[in-house]
């Protein structure tokens, strides 16, 4: 499902593409580039994707890693939704 998909567009304020901004995912500048785009803080985040290595990045800097089975399907240690229907949950629990 694309941002696109599903009504997920009205709750994000900017969409960053790592590699259109100059740094690429995992490196620790990509997530806090796009953090400091919608000027929130680290700690107020939430990431969302189906890549191990960026999940555990995120996790270090103190945003809250979502894990979607994609490519990689075990991700043990990371909460886990399996579509980005689980994502809208979340995010409308989270502003209840």
């Amino acid at each position: 499902m694309a941002i696109d998909d599903g009504n997920l567009r009205k709750f994000f304020h900017a969409v960053v593409v790592s590699s259109a901004a100059g740094v690429r995912k995992p490196d620790p500048e990509a997530f806090k580039i796009a953090a400091r785009e919608i000027s929130i803080p680290l700690g107020n985040c939430i990431y969302a994707g189906d890549s191990v290595c960026d999940m555990e990045a995120c996790k270090k800097l103190g945003i809250r890693p979502i894990f979607i089975p994609g490519e990689e399907t075990d991700a043990k240690g990371f909460e886990r939704i399996s579509n980005a229907k689980g994502l809208i949950r979340i995010i409308e629990s989270k502003f209840k």
